[in-house]
């Protein structure tokens, strides 16, 4: 029993007086840190099966978790905490993705499993090592733009998919500052992709009701389909092929190029 010492010292007399069994005692520095690990391990077991991509396994009465071959990628927002787990299979079979989330969503149907939860969509952030302050504001899709972004001195928030931007708009809020520009670089194929430039549409408007000007930043898709791919092909050079376009300027010249094609 952890008791505190006027406590302990009076019940531990009246006990004595008594003669109720055993003097009572106090936990040692080694019985205290073992009884703070069981209150945490009773949270955590607890709490645990509704986080993503744990559940509870009915069958074995124990705690269990979605596996897959791949590499594991944490999600962090602006203050470091984790939103997700995105994995990159290492193996990919026909109708699959490559990429797919740290997910337990499955659990709430599935037989001899019960909670679990889904991961969402989130996006996340990647600050540069140096210069955070002074650093452009950039919004790319996926992990791996995003690090060659913020390695090159930007911070990178990144999109798991075009469709799902709002997600980090209150992000974006926290960080912009006293910025006045937002860079969007999404792949250099998003001029033929009808699908994307509405949704990047949606993104820049959004922006703009943020208090951002966007801006987009292009390059020669036979340079490099994304970012990573123009600074792997490219070298220290890739500035060279880049062009930055506000978007006040770029929707009208996108709708020209559209209207003609369509008038041929």
């Amino acid at each position: 029993m952890d008791l505190p010492k006027r406590i302990y010292r009076e019940t531990g007399e009246m006990m004595a007086k008594r003669k109720f069994g055993k003097p009572l005692r106090e936990l040692d520095e080694t019985e205290r840190a073992w009884m703070e690990k069981s209150r945490a391990l009773a949270t955590l077991a607890k709490e645990l099966p509704s986080v993503p991509g744990f559940y509870t396994n009915e069958k074995e009465n124990r705690i269990d978790f979605s596996s897959y071959k791949g590499i594991g990628f944490l999600v962090r927002d602006d203050a470091g905490r984790v939103q997700g787990i995105q994995i990159r299979r290492d193996v990919v079979k026909e109708g699959e993705s490559r990429y797919v989330w740290f997910s337990s969503a499955f659990a709430e149907a599935a037989p001899g499993c019960s909670r679990g939860a889904p991961s969402g969509a989130p996006g996340g952030v990647i600050f540069p090592k140096e210069g955070r302050e002074a650093a452009a504001l950039c919004i790319t899709e996926g992990r791996f733009k995003a690090e060659q972004i913020a390695k090159k001195g930007n911070i990178a928030v990144y999109i798991s998919g075009v469709s799902t931007w709002r997600s980090v708009l209150p992000m974006i809020d926290r960080i912009k500052g006293e910025r006045e520009k937002a860079y969007v670089m999404f792949d250099a194929d998003m001029m033929g992709n009808t699908a994307v430039h509405s949704q990047l549409k949606e993104i820049c408007e959004s922006l703009q009701e943020h208090g951002l000007k966007p801006f987009l930043l292009l390059w020669p898709i036979a340079k490099g389909k994304g970012f990573d791919d123009l600074v792997l092909s490219q070298g220290s050079s890739y500035h060279r092929y880049m062009v930055d376009i506000s978007y006040k300027r770029f929707e009208p010249l996108y709708d020209k190029a559209v209207q003609g094609v369509l008038d041929r």
